[in-house]
């Protein structure tokens, strides 16, 4: 452990911060920290960081040691103020359940686009003011859905909106649901707004937005207008999704298509998007290859122009934690001259992120941005020196395989954790599909570049039009096949410590196994009979899968024998459902067998993971419907 710490400096940081973001989260209350019990496990974690550093027995290892230290000791100060301020800033106006007539300030900074349901868009919060006091800052983001297609989106400036319009995400109507509310605090929204009630602030200056905004919003609207004005609108919305992030115009089935194929990141721009727009511009940058590495004023622009894309898309974590790694990557190798490992950069990065942006850890982006690619440079390179010899079409295939598995591998235990739910096929959809998607983002880029050209421009956007419908058409296909998705029973924070212990233990076993197969010297086999003997990890596995299985089986097994009652909303109507062992009641306004469908497509998870036999519709309406 003090050997790859060693290697690698930025990991004694992170795990310092890592370390205290545990502790303030662990230790967390509504009033505030319970500083009694944090000195408790601050001991303990103190006596974590001796064990694994060292310090008495290594040389050197007191420096890592400090260094951690040091690091915990600022991320509970950082991470605790944050959290000791957190429950008292978000949520002001709803004190007490008294709105009381106050009023939220907004700033819209992006022009919102049309889409099949209304518009939809994102504002910033900069504060709240009740009855006459004075205004309150705030620092929070919102996301708008208006479903009503004639209302005209507000131009870009600053609003008073009615708290009541403000709104947080609801939790789980159905247990075993997906946690919404969670997975878009996560994205870093706190909540939405209800209707378009947009009063203007002040007339003048400070209904401005800056010039980096303004200039966004009108290269955004641009794009906008291109793709809906020469694609169809279907097209139109994915190809803008997919350079852009933007999903709002996407069709909901379409989306639902893309997830049931495991290609849901080819819509949420991230480590991918970045590498085929910088290889672009690198192709373009370096005169279309002829001059091979670019200089430093080439670099300059390249890098300038990735951060350009980075603020274009939003600046989401995926797409930050990309582009620094990009940067350090090419600086290092085009300007020092020096080879970067992988690992070291992800690290670096990791460090530099949480330092200036802490609240980012939260967001699902940052977690599974880096976990996938700790995956992929932990297995792929392994992978491919053990399958190095053949063609080059299995070489290809080979890599692609390492590639899909090992990012799927590591996030797997936080995707079942959030979503329940898992796609079967993600790795036929990214083997087949994946590639063509990407191929799509080149050629809209050149659709861009050459559609102002007559004739051409037609013909490009003609062919485009014709490629995305083979490449739907193949989508739907996939969403055909049988049983598209897993769904996975509810799992708590223990299910997910097993989860990630399990998967920990078997990389472990796969990592010292493809390493001493490429290069079996003597050091590496010792290391592999000592830790399959020693410490026999695949005994500890099945203990593993063990404990999780008989937890989970355990936790249905106490659903199904319980007797809960909940509620749901099935458009303006409530639904009560009563279920009593095995047995379920469904109690509504049943008009028609559409509303029991819709009604049974909701329950349906809920009935599998709790062992239901028997459904009973009971309808709340009189009799003369019957």
């Amino acid at each position: 452990m003090l050997r790859t710490i060693k290697k690698y400096p930025f990991l004694s940081p992170l795990l310092g911060l890592l370390m205290a973001y545990c502790l303030v989260a662990s230790t967390h209350v509504y009033d505030g920290l319970d500083w009694g019990w944090l000195s408790g496990v601050l001991l303990l974690s103190l006596l974590i960081i001796g064990y694994l550093f060292g310090y008495r027995r290594f040389h050197g290892g007191w420096r890592l040691a400090s260094v951690c230290l040091f690091h915990l000791v600022l991320g509970i100060w950082w991470f605790g103020d944050d959290a000791t301020r957190a429950k008292a800033v978000e949520w002001p106006w709803k004190q007490g359940g008294r709105a009381g007539g106050s009023v939220v300030l907004l700033e819209v900074r992006d022009s919102w686009l049309a889409g099949p349901m209304g518009i939809k868009g994102t504002v910033y919060c900069l504060g709240w003011r009740g009855g006459q006091r004075k205004m309150q800052p705030l620092d929070l983001c919102f996301r708008v859905s208006l479903k009503d297609s004639g209302l005209k989106a507000p131009a870009m400036g600053r609003y008073w909106v009615p708290s009541a319009a403000v709104n947080r995400y609801g939790d789980a109507e159905i247990p075993g649901e997906p946690n919404w509310r969670a997975i878009m605090r996560s994205l870093g929204m706190a909540g939405y707004v209800q209707y378009g009630d947009f009063w203007r602030y002040a007339d003048g200056p400070e209904t401005e937005v800056g010039f980096a905004y303004t200039l966004r919003s009108q290269l955004l609207v641009w794009l906008h207008r291109e793709f809906y004005l020469r694609m169809d609108s279907k097209h139109a919305g994915l190809v803008y999704a997919m350079l852009l992030g933007d999903k709002s115009g996407l069709d909901p089935q379409m989306e639902a298509q893309f997830g049931s194929a495991g290609l849901l990141h080819v819509l949420a721009v991230s480590g991918m998007h970045v590498a085929l727009i910088m290889g672009a511009l690198f192709w373009i940058f370096s005169g279309f290859g002829a001059r091979g590495n670019p200089g430093l004023v080439l670099l300059g622009m390249l890098l300038a122009a990735g951060w350009g894309y980075t603020f274009l898309t939003g600046a989401g974590a995926s797409v930050v934690r990309a582009m620094i790694s990009a940067t350090w990557m090419w600086l290092g190798k085009y300007a020092m001259k020096r080879k970067q490992s992988l690992i070291h950069v992800l690290t670096g990065s990791a460090y530099l992120q949480w330092l200036f942006d802490p609240a980012c850890v939260t967001q699902m982006g940052f977690q599974l941005s880096y976990l996938a690619v700790l995956g992929i440079a932990l297995f792929q390179p392994l992978v491919t020196a053990r399958f190095s010899e053949g063609s080059v079409w299995r070489r290809w295939l080979t890599e692609n395989i390492a590639l899909t598995l090992s990012a799927t591998l590591f996030t797997l235990p936080l995707l079942l954790w959030q979503f329940h739910q898992f796609p079967t096929w993600f790795l036929l959809g990214n083997l087949v599909l994946l590639p063509l998607f990407s191929i799509c983002v080149y050629i809209a880029l050149g659709c861009l570049a050459l559609g102002w050209i007559p004739f051409l421009g037609d013909a490009l956007y003609a062919v485009f039009d014709a490629c995305l419908d083979g490449l739907l058409a193949l989508l739907g296909m996939g969403e055909r096949l049988p049983i598209p998705q897993l769904n996975a029973l509810p799992m708590d924070g223990w299910d997910l410590c097993l989860m990630s212990l399990l998967l920990a233990c078997l990389c472990k076993w796969l990592m010292q196994r493809l390493a001493m197969q490429v290069s079996p010297s003597d050091v590496e086999r010792r290391s592999w009979y000592r830790f399959n003997y020693r410490r026999p990890s695949l005994l500890l596995s099945g203990l593993l899968f063990l404990g999780l299985w008989g937890h989970l089986e355990w936790q249905r097994n106490l659903r199904a024998r319980q007797i809960t009652q909940f509620q749901f909303h099935l458009g303006r109507e409530v639904v009560l459902v009563k279920k009593r062992a095995s047995n379920l009641q469904v109690i509504g306004y049943w008009r028609n067998m559409q509303k029991q469908r819709r009604a049974w497509q909701k329950l349906q998870i809920y009935a599998t993971q709790n062992g239901v036999a028997h459904v009973e519709w009971i309808n709340r309406l009189p009799l003369y419907y019957d």
